[in-house]
C-alpha cells in the first residue's frame, strides 16, 4: 500500500483503493474482517501521506473484476502479490496475471514482505 501512496504523491493524483470481498473461497464469512483490515491499512497510510486524497471502493465481487474495472481509467494500477496462490515459486497469482494481461496503463506489482 505504501508504494501506491508514494506513486500518488509523485503523480499528484488521487488514489482509488479497491477492496474485493468475494475472491477467496477460503475466506468465506470473513468479509467484515477483510473490510476492517482494509480500512485500518488505509488509515495508517493516510497518516503518513496526509496530502493524498483517497477514494475507497469495496466490491462484493472478485478482485480481478474490481481491478479491471477500476484500472480502465487509471494512470497506474498497483497490485499486491501475496503468494497465496498455493503454487510455490509462482511469482504472481491469478489476480496479478489478470491485471497484467488486461491493463491499459502501467502496472506496479508489489510483493508482500513475508513472501518468498
Amino acid at each position: 500500500m505504501t508504494f501506491a501512496f508514494e506513486e500518488a504523491v509523485l503523480r499528484e493524483a488521487d488514489l482509488l483503493a479497491v477492496c474485493a470481498l468475494a475472491d477467496d473461497r477460503a475466506q468465506f464469512g470473513t468479509a467484515g474482517q477483510i473490510r476492517g483490515d482494509f480500512e485500518n491499512l488505509i488509515a495508517s497510510q493516510q497518516e503518513e501521506h496526509p496530502d493524498v486524497l483517497v477514494r475507497r471502493q469495496v466490491s462484493q465481487g472478485s478482485a480481478r473484476a474490481a481491478l479491471r474495472e477500476a484500472g480502465a481509467q487509471a494512470q497506474m494500477v498497483v497490485v499486491g502479490a501475496r503468494g497465496r496462490g498455493g503454487i510455490d515459486g509462482l511469482p504472481l497469482g491469478s489476480v496479478g496475471l489478470t491485471v497484467l494481461s488486461s491493463a491499459t496503463s502501467p502496472v506496479g506489482v508489489v510483493h508482500h514482505e513475508d513472501s518468498p
